[in-house]
This record gives C-alpha cells, structure tokens and sequence, in this order.
C-alpha cells in the first residue's frame, strides 16, 4: 500500500506553521505533514517512529521553541544512528550569519522566514523537491 511521503514542521508559531503547511499543501498533495508545537514534542515524535516506516523525508526546524530550543533538537536528530541521515532545513527568523555559518556546517540548509506568500511558496516547492515529490 502506498504510503505519501511526510515531513516534520516543528514550528511553534501558529502562523508561520499553517503559512508553510498551506504553501505545501497548495503545491502537491502527495507528501503528509506531521506538525510537533514545540522541542519537546519534536523529540517524542521521533523516539515513537524510530525503526517504523513513518520516517519523515525531511524535517523542518524552527530554533526559537519551548521546552527544548531547536538547537537542542537538532544535537539530537544528528546524535542518533537512526535519525541523522534525515535532512534538515532550519527555518527561522533568525537573521545572525554565525547560527546560518554553524548550521551549514554540520549540513542542514538554513532559511530565514520570509516576509513575503510569494517567497513562502518558493520555499515549500524546495521543501517538497528535497522530499522527492
């Protein structure tokens, strides 16, 4: 049985998540979103998957969370064998070039949040071609 792709939105920004997931969503209906509000449920979420075929295409993380900070989430995902080949982007309102610089450097793509829908849709067709779709 045929299984849509899915990312994780880890976003606790009610706005900006429902931005990005319409953006997605208006662009193909093939891939499946899982949403986690916050750090904390970003991690349950993938201690609950591991091993399971619901393994996101691709993980999308804010870095400005409650409980556990996206940093924190990241040093995680990259920690565990089952978990660090799953591409990250970062996508934040940060603008600080050193957190762009760091998180490039240990491989994940970093965006800033745009001010823009146009931009917003640019960015959901590059989430969606990172997942293959």
């Amino acid at each position: 049985m045929y299984q849509p792709k899915r990312i994780l939105f880890v976003e606790d920004d009610f706005e900006d998540r429902e931005l990005l997931i319409d953006a997605v969503r208006a662009q193909t209906n093939g891939i499946d979103i899982a949403v986690a509000e916050n750090g904390l449920q970003a991690v349950e979420y993938l201690a609950s998957i591991k091993g399971g075929d619901r393994r996101p295409c691709l993980i999308v993380l804010d870095l400005n969370l409650p409980f556990i900070g996206g940093r924190e989430v990241f040093g995680r995902i990259c920690a565990d064998e089952s978990l660090k080949n799953i591409p990250v982007i970062i996508f934040t309102s940060s603008l600080n070039p050193h957190d762009k610089e760091y998180f490039n450097s240990l491989g994940a793509e970093f965006i800033s949040k745009p001010m823009d829908y146009k931009e917003m849709n640019r960015i959901a067709g590059h989430i969606i071609q990172m997942c293959g779709s």
